[in-house]
């Protein structure tokens, strides 16, 4: 209850290195084989995006290739954990799922899931946005430095239309 940011955190920061959410240390993590999925609203007003690729670029940096590891997916047009003309169901923090049961193909916690007990890494998770009296759609959600693209034939509102490329803009920004 006393705690004071400026007088206390440094000192926190100092003594307690590891509880940093910005730690790039995590060579023990990777080397014992587990698994961390990221996720970032483009538009998130509070927590904007720029940390969070600025944070998977210096784990890149400092442990090479770290998909094995970490995935991280940008979510264009949602707010802070929800919210924005995106899609924003996926199974996130205090999300209902899309659809009952486990389908890590449309929920994080599931796709990490998967990922940590059968070993398959998510290569794509599918997001909704569901407004209550309107038409949603889906959208395909891609590992960072991919972007979902638009096939141009199927339907833009459902996910299946939209495939993962890599952005060389997005990919420059992690070296």
């Amino acid at each position: 209850m006393t705690f004071d940011k400026r007088r206390d955190l440094g000192l926190a920061n100092e003594r307690m290195p590891e509880l940093r959410a910005d730690s790039t240390d995590i060579a023990a993590f990777m080397e014992a084989g587990h698994k961390a999925i990221i996720y970032q609203g483009w538009q998130d007003p509070s927590t904007n995006a720029g940390p969070a690729i600025d944070y998977l670029a210096r784990l890149s940096r400092e442990h090479g290739k770290i998909s094995d590891s970490v995935r991280m997916f940008m979510v264009p047009g949602m707010y802070h954990c929800g919210g924005g003309p995106g899609v924003d169901v996926f199974g996130g923090s205090n999300q209902k799922p899309i659809a009952p049961g486990a389908d890590p193909s449309r929920d994080m916690l599931w796709a990490l899931i998967d990922w940590v007990e059968k070993g398959r890494a998510p290569g794509s998770i599918v997001g909704a946005k569901v407004v209550p009296g309107q038409r949603g759609f889906t959208r395909r959600l891609c590992p960072f430095p991919q972007v979902a693209r638009y096939d141009g034939i199927g339907p833009e509102t459902d996910a299946r239309s939209y495939d993962c490329a890599i952005s060389p803009a997005l990919e420059r920004l992690l070296d």
